[in-house]
């Protein structure tokens, strides 16, 4: 029972079996159901037993559902390695926006795998992608050109000799352009 002022009283049931039902007139504080106080007690007391059992039958049909399991997934070294947040994706080459730091007890060669699980890790989170390289020195110039960049991993792996120009074709509202992203500066962000 809900009052809406202190001349208005209205009795409310929300759920799936709904009634609002005024039990005082708009202009008067006199019950609108006078004498027919049995009638309007069943019909609540029917509508909550109705929301009552569909929330028992709810409750009974959770309880009844088998334990969650998590499937097992086979982990891979490459799925493992911290993926950066954000990193430029020009036609199928991801650029990442530097390399992480060394850590001073690693070995070189410990570093070198952890940079192409790195670059795995980032062809395996979209499949468009063919290599995965980073800007490891800023571009440079009035133009922004030349910037230095390495090969951490790639889907062939002619692509990822040091001499081989990293050439793709990017397509930006539907114009398909051929760039050299060690040659020239090109931001996905600025099309």
């Amino acid at each position: 029972i809900t009052s809406l002022s202190s001349k208005k009283i209205v009795v409310a049931i929300w759920g799936d079996e709904g009634l609002e039902l005024p039990l005082t007139a708009p202009s008067s504080t006199e019950m609108i159901y006078k004498g027919q106080e049995v009638w309007l007690q069943q019909l609540v007391n029917e509508r909550l037993e109705r929301n009552w059992t569909k929330i028992v039958r709810f409750v009974n049909a959770l309880r009844d559902l088998p334990p969650y399991e998590e499937e097992e997934e086979e982990v891979n070294a490459a799925t493992t390695t911290k993926i950066p947040k954000s990193y430029d994706v020009i036609g199928d080459i991801a650029i990442l926006h530097g390399l992480p730091d060394n850590d001073d007890n690693e070995t070189e060669e410990d570093y070198e795998t952890r940079l192409q699980k790195l670059g795995e890790a980032v062809l395996e989170s979209n499949g468009a992608i063919k290599l995965c390289a980073a800007r490891v020195a800023p571009l440079t110039g009035p133009e922004r050109s030349e910037s230095t960049m390495r090969r951490l991993a790639s889907r062939h792996t002619n692509r990822l000799h040091p001499s081989t120009p990293l050439v793709t074709t990017h397509v930006e509202y539907g114009v398909p352009c051929v760039i050299n992203v060690e040659k020239c500066f090109f931001s996905p962000r600025m099309g």
